[in-house]
Order: C-alpha cells, then sequence, then structure tokens
C-alpha cells in the first residue's frame, strides 16, 4: 500500500466513524421522540459500526510499527490529522518525528488493547 493511499483509507474510516455515531445519534433521538422501536436495530448496527471503524482507526499505527512499515503508521495519523502531522517523506523526517511516531502508535495500541480488556472484563462481570 502507497502513503498517499493510506492517508486515503484513513481519513474515510475515520471521518466515517464519527459520521456514523452522529447518524446513529439522530436515529436514536427519533426512536425516542417517536417511539420507533424498529428503528432500534438499525441504531444499534450503526454505533456498532462507528465503534468498529474507531477501533480500526486507533489500531492501525501501531500495527503498521509491528509489521515493519512505520512510514504507513505515520501516513494513517495524517489521514486522520493532517494539519498536525505533515507530509514529510519518512526519509527526511528528523529523529524525534521519528520517535514520536513509533511512540503515539505503539501508545494508541496499547490504550485500544486496554479499552478492549477492560470493556469485556467488565461485561463479563455483569
Amino acid at each position: 500500500m502507497t502513503v498517499e493511499k493510506t492517508v486515503l483509507v484513513s481519513r474515510r474510516i475515520f471521518w466515517s466513524s464519527i459520521g456514523l455515531f452522529f447518524l446513529a445519534g439522530v436515529i436514536s433521538a427519533l426512536v425516542e421522540a417517536y417511539n420507533l422501536k424498529w428503528l432500534e436495530a438499525i441504531v444499534a448496527f450503526l454505533g456498532g459500526t462507528s465503534i468498529l471503524l474507531l477501533v480500526i482507526s486507533w489500531g492501525m499505527p501501531g500495527i503498521f510499527i509491528f509489521l515493519g512499515v512505520p512510514w504507513l503508521a505515520r501516513a494513517w495519523f495524517r489521514g486522520i490529522n493532517p494539519i498536525w502531522y505533515p507530509s514529510t517523506p519518512w526519509e527526511q523526517m528528523s529523529s524525534g518525528e521519528v520517535r514520536s511516531t513509533y511512540l503515539q502508535s505503539i501508545i494508541s495500541l496499547a490504550i485500544l488493547i486496554i479499552i478492549i480488556v477492560a470493556v469485556i472484563q467488565f461485561n463479563f462481570q455483569r
């Protein structure tokens, strides 16, 4: 996968997760206001899909680091936030930017794993 495609896929996944989350919220408000019980399944599907896309969005940079392609991790972050992450080629980045990419990727994956474990543990305690 090229850097440009990674940026594009990252951007689409992130913004799709945000859009689906808000759409689920709007439909949920309609369900509450008009007592449309048949829409509850759609709300659950949209909410679950948005969470799944957000998990993918958070986890991919760490996965790219472990796959040995850190420039794609940086491209993934750039797709999510193009203002914070400039389009500097990987070879021209400073050592601090490279370390920052590794650190942010691993931390985001670690936080994601901790959240998943906590949610699973909470659901089994009920």
